[in-house]
C-alpha cells in the first residue's frame, strides 16, 4: 500500500490504479486500501467516486483523519459548507498537526 501512495504523490495514477486493480482480499478488508482508492479517484477527478471510497475507509476505520480531510474538501466542492466543516473539524480532531 505504501507504493501505492508513493506514485500517488507523484501522481503516477496510471501505475497507481493498476497496482490497486491487482490488491488481495486482505487488502480490501484494509481501510488504508479504500483511503488510497479515494486519493486516487480525488486526483483524476471523480468525486463521487473519491466520496464512495472514502466513506468506506471510515466504515472500517473511524480514524482515518485524512478521509475525513479529503470529505471535506469534497462537501466544499458540493458546496455543503455545514458537511464540510463537519468533516474537516473530525479530521483535526483525529490529527490536531495536520
Amino acid at each position: 500500500l505504501l507504493l501505492i501512495e508513493i506514485l500517488l504523490k507523484e501522481n503516477n495514477t496510471t501505475t497507481a490504479k493498476v497496482i490497486l486493480d491487482k490488491l488481495t482480499t486482505k487488502e480490501l478488508k484494509d481501510a488504508q486500501y479504500y483511503n488510497l482508492l479515494g486519493k486516487y479517484y480525488m486526483q483524476t477527478n471523480n468525486l463521487a467516486l473519491a466520496e464512495k471510497y472514502y466513506l468506506q475507509s471510515i466504515a472500517i476505520d473511524k480514524t482515518q483523519a485524512n478521509a475525513y480531510n479529503d470529505l471535506g474538501y469534497i462537501a466544499t466542492q458540493n458546496t455543503n459548507y455545514t458537511l464540510a466543516k463537519d468533516n474537516f473539524n473530525k479530521a483535526l480532531t483525529l490529527n490536531p498537526k495536520k
